[in-house]
């Protein structure tokens, strides 16, 4: 995009849709692409169904699943899941932080 051009919805469609054909020149494998609710998007969303005709658009899927995952996450088992997610992701930091740098001090 040059400077101070406006990201529209063909300018995201024209993303979009040079992207997936690089994947799937033959418009056949994709389905489904997802946005979120913005009109711009949702005119994006409009071109791509032009060209890839077999896909469907969806649009405001994030709010929907984030209204899911929080009554998942009401569930005592998944509180406690969610608990220890937040305890362990911290170990491969702990292990870079403190204990590599001593292995080399011990080493040398």
């Amino acid at each position: 995009m040059t400077m101070g051009g406006i990201k529209d919805g063909r300018y995201n469609a024209a993303v979009m849709i040079s992207a997936m054909l690089q994947v799937d020149p033959n418009k056949a494998q994709f389905d489904m692409v997802s946005f979120d609710g913005s009109s711009s998007v949702q005119k994006a969303g409009q071109i791509i169904v032009a060209q890839f005709q077999m896909v469907v658009v969806t649009h405001g899927t994030e709010y929907v699943g984030s209204l899911f995952l929080t009554q998942i996450f009401r569930d005592p088992q998944y509180q406690l899941m969610s608990k220890f997610v937040q305890i362990v992701r911290f170990i491969p930091e702990f292990f870079a932080t403190f204990l590599l740098p001593l292995d080399f001090v011990i080493s040398s």
